[in-house]
């Protein structure tokens, strides 16, 4: 196989998977202690982030090439390097996945598990309580329609329960069983009615508690205008990552395939210039673009670990 059916080759691949984080980790097959090494790493690029680590993932290829035209014993680097471009396309990948909303956020799944966490279904003694406790925080409360429907609910509840305890004392033993399944029938209509109301209540109460992220958290921004300019860093990777497998397992006209390497460097250059402009327009400040880089490598270091605790 030529280089040019590497490249195409490659990227084919990549294409048939990229869209789920599993397989893409799978594929790539990158080691444990390179992912262990990329997070210690990202946690040290705090001056502008990600922009920052990949920048000198990119720039060590470069470095690379340029130090082969002067003394080719360099050459014993390549695998190091072609790892390296392998961890560059991964964290590009993994921006897309962030970007398409195939991979949710950190944050995101946080806001999620707390939002399932409060909505199991609770005590009515419980749920009045609360409710009684958020209306003497905010008196406008009780307008609420949710909160209007269960205090109904519970009315007719204590009224039912009233009647029980009447019919119990009179009822014969024989028609007892007969009775508790009505009530029983007749409460969880009126539970689910509670605890469906309440669950509205709770469900906006925890997201107005995270509707204004800081600058930075990714939340804020509309990831998806990203999602192009990652695909096109992701290609642009994938050759690049594709000329240096094909020098390293054929290892002949490695000169004229740096060569196109070094074109390859600059196209992704030029991309993450594209990527800093985009983050500068989504936080206009000063430090905006590098902020929005920081809470991307925030993000790219949770998930390389949530992928090693899963291998």
């Amino acid at each position: 196989m030529d280089i040019d059916k590497r490249i195409h080759s490659d990227w084919f691949e990549l294409r048939q998977i990229y869209d789920n984080v599993f397989t893409l980790d799978e594929y790539l097959h990158l080691e444990n202690s390179t992912l262990k090494s990329a997070q210690e790493e990202l946690r040290l690029s705090v001056e502008e982030g990600l922009l920052q680590y990949k920048t000198a993932l990119l720039s060590g290829a470069q470095e690379f090439i340029e130090a082969l035209k002067f003394d080719t014993r360099h050459f014993d680097q390549l695998e190091n390097q072609t790892t390296k471009i392998s961890l560059l396309l991964f964290i590009i990948l993994i921006q897309r996945l962030f970007a398409t909303g195939n991979t949710a956020l950190s944050r995101q799944e946080q806001t999620e598990s707390s939002v399932n966490e409060e909505m199991k279904e609770k005590d009515l003694k419980v749920i009045m309580e609360e409710l009684r406790k958020m209306a003497a925080d905010d008196p406008s409360f009780t307008q609420r329609q949710e909160v209007k429907t269960i205090l109904l609910q519970f009315r007719i509840y204590q009224k039912e329960l009233e009647e029980l305890k009447k019919l119990k004392a009179n009822i014969p033993k024989d028609k007892l069983p007969s009775l508790l399944a009505n009530f029983q029938k007749t409460f969880s209509v009126i539970n689910q009615k509670i605890q469906d109301n309440y669950n509205k209540i709770m469900e906006e109460e925890i997201r107005v508690e995270v509707t204004a992220p800081p600058p930075g958290d990714l939340r804020n921004y509309q990831l998806k205008e990203m999602a192009p300019l990652m695909l096109k860093q992701g290609e642009a990777a994938s050759k690049l990552r594709s000329m240096f497998q094909f020098a390293k397992e054929e290892r002949y006209n490695t000169r004229d395939i740096f060569s196109n390497s070094l074109k390859e460097i600059e196209t992704l250059r030029s991309l993450f210039v594209q990527e800093r402009g985009l983050m500068g327009r989504w936080e206009q400040k000063a430090d905006g673009a590098i902020l929005v880089s920081k809470g991307f490598s925030e993000e790219v270091t949770i998930r390389l670990g949530k992928l090693l605790s899963n291998r």
